[in-house]
């Protein structure tokens, strides 16, 4: 990208860039091919019509159209990482849910025997309406997070 972007440059006398420059709210410097604030300012990039090599015009020009670049390829590294841990997120929350869904089935089911341990290592069995109030629990719970 950056050696097709000298070969531009390099190409005509004539040749023009876009680049604009500007600080956001955080004191953070951005570049960019189209302005996003009022504060924006035009960064001109010309080739120089000496053969002797580019001006020192140029060359910060060049600089700041490489700082734009290695920016906007670390803004989407990071834009790929934080998509990366959402899908991961929701593929957590879709196999919840198809846990919360396979026992809201079983216990609507019927003909199980629902119970827990108690402190002793005894087993409490769940009264009929334990378990509607469970059931309903999980329908509650299925219809808030689960879509």
């Amino acid at each position: 990208m950056k050696t097709i972007l000298l070969l531009l440059l390099c190409i005509s006398t004539t040749t023009y860039a876009e680049v604009y420059k500007w600080v956001d709210k955080d004191g953070k410097t951005h570049y960019g091919d189209r302005p996003s604030s009022s504060q924006a300012k035009e960064i001109k990039i010309q080739e120089p019509s000496s053969p002797s090599g580019p001006s020192k015009e140029t060359r910060q020009n060049q600089k700041a159209i490489d700082d734009w670049l290695k920016a906007r390829d670390i803004d989407r590294e990071e834009n790929n990482k934080k998509e990366a841990v959402l899908k991961q997120e929701r593929a957590r929350q879709k196999q919840a849910c198809n846990e919360l869904k396979i026992e809201l089935a079983d216990m609507e089911k019927g003909g199980v025997v629902w119970y827990d341990i108690d402190d002793k290592g005894q087993r409490r069995f769940y009264s009929d309406k334990e378990i509607a109030q469970q059931i309903e629990e999980l329908r509650k719970t299925i219809k808030h997070n689960c879509r």
